[in-house]
């Protein structure tokens, strides 16, 4: 079985605002089964950076392509009424060319949104958080999905 090399470091954070305790275990390396050492991902912050401003620069643009289809798409309607002859045909065409642009707007959101969730949250390599609860009877850190203390039995529920 794969583990941490005997010069890992355990540190833990005080009780958040929900008496929680996250427990942070640093290893310098990590090892397979067989003792193989395992690489640790690089990345590349400054390809992600350029990636990031290219999909801000393009939700930018779609923005104002979007204010644009929906001005256009209003002024159509509203001439089509004044000559009360309706295109539904060409609203449609129009009115899908909108919600396409504003679908991609919504995927590049997303990928923000998961970028700016996973920088924030983002641990050093080798590094795996766990969040944990006190014991109510001997105030020992327990995983906060344990029935019972592994300290002292008592059951945490």
């Amino acid at each position: 079985m794969g583990g941490f090399s005997d010069r890992a470091r355990l540190s833990a954070q005080g009780p958040g605002p929900s008496g929680d305790v996250v427990v942070t275990v640093t290893a310098s390396e990590v090892r397979d089964a067989s003792g193989n050492a395992i690489a640790q991902p690089t990345s590349a912050p400054a390809e992600a950076r350029k990636a990031i401003g290219d999909m801000r620069k393009e939700r930018a643009g779609l923005a104002r392509r979007y204010q644009e289809l929906r001005g256009d798409l209003g002024g159509l309607l509203i001439e089509m009424a004044r000559r009360d002859q309706f295109n539904f045909h060409l609203l449609r065409l129009r009115a899908a060319e909108a919600v396409a642009v504003e679908q991609r707007a919504k995927e590049i959101d997303g990928q923000l949104t998961l970028h700016a969730a996973s920088a924030r949250q983002s641990l050093p390599a080798g590094t795996v958080a766990m969040t944990a609860k006190k014991c109510g009877t001997c105030t020992a850190a327990i995983p906060a999905d344990a029935n019972f203390c592994a300290y002292c039995g008592t059951p945490t529920a």
